[in-house]
């Protein structure tokens, strides 16, 4: 899965998880927060 391949690369995890805390809720952000980032951050 997507999620594994990004969990693989923590760089872009973590850029994306900045990117996240401030751009806020955009379209773009609440999507890769909620289905990506969060998700992958809370295990």
């Amino acid at each position: 899965m997507a999620a594994v391949c990004i969990y693989k690369s923590f760089t872009i995890l973590r850029n994306l998880f900045y990117l996240c805390e401030v751009r806020g809720r955009t379209e773009w952000g609440s999507y890769y927060c909620d289905v990506v980032i969060f998700p992958l951050h809370g295990q």
